[in-house]
């Protein structure tokens, strides 16, 4: 058996969680020396074990310690859990390396380096995370428009040219509903299908993301130069014709 000084070298647990531990119930010793000392069993630092892995997945102790009542939850369980919990973060950590990289990438391509690039990666990045999970940022990396420059060109260039258009013809007063709308709003839905690839949740994700942050704005994030007004427009003109691609 170890005191509590060893088990706190050993495992890089402080000794004031460990008498908290014990003060709450989630880590009793199984016996104390003659002078009063907690000692611990095996049995005392698997169950450790247990508590480090959930309070690594930010799991709070009360949690815990409902979890652990009554060993109703077997240790492998809780290592399998800290497996899929550390796969999923190493996923994060490697697609954002790789937005990093390209965000070096074009940092070096530019005579001088610019902060509002710097700025907009930032955001770019933090919003991105926010609506999708890190495999379906490892599908959207791998989508020709990301992995081509002259691809990824072809795709704005194709989105500009249906602002473009449609703006002519809001300026013109042409409703939304007019049949010379409907060639934009198909090569729009186009242009929806081949960003998702016919994923659901890359769908759902870019939906919910441009109804939260704007779509006028995550447009111009983009470089196109859209009012909010425009953007209305183009909404309405997808809602007249395509209704199944909102």
């Amino acid at each position: 058996m170890l005191k509590i000084g060893e088990i706190a070298k050993k495992s890089g647990v402080s000794v004031r969680s460990l008498r908290h531990y014990d003060e709450i119930g989630l880590l009793k010793p199984s016996s104390h020396s003659e002078t009063g000392y907690r000692l611990y069993t095996k049995a005392d630092i698997l169950r450790l074990q247990q508590i480090v892995s959930l309070k690594q997945m930010k799991f709070p102790l009360e949690k815990i310690q409902s979890m652990l009542k009554g060993d109703h939850v077997s240790l492998q369980h809780i290592l399998q859990l800290q497996q899929q919990f550390l796969a999923e973060q190493l996923a994060q950590q490697q697609a954002l390396i790789r937005r990093i990289n390209q965000l070096l990438a074009r940092l070096k391509a530019e005579d001088e380096i610019s902060l509002e690039l710097i700025y907009q990666t930032m955001e770019n990045i933090k919003m991105l995370e926010k609506y999708y999970t890190p495999e379906q940022l490892e599908n959207l990396q791998n989508r020709p428009f990301h992995q081509d420059e002259a691809a990824g060109q072809h795709y704005s260039d194709a989105w500009d040219e249906i602002f473009t258009e449609l703006g002519k013809l809001q300026s013109k007063g042409v409703k939304a509903s007019d049949p010379k709308t409907k060639p934009f709003a198909l090569k729009a839905k186009a242009l929806i299908a081949e960003f998702t690839g016919g994923d659901k949740g890359i769908e759902q994700g870019l939906q919910k993301m441009y109804e939260q942050e704007g779509g006028g704005q995550m447009l111009r994030n983009h470089g196109l130069d859209v009012t909010n007004e425009q953007y209305d427009y183009y909404e309405a003109v997808l809602h007249a014709h395509v209704p199944s691609a909102q």
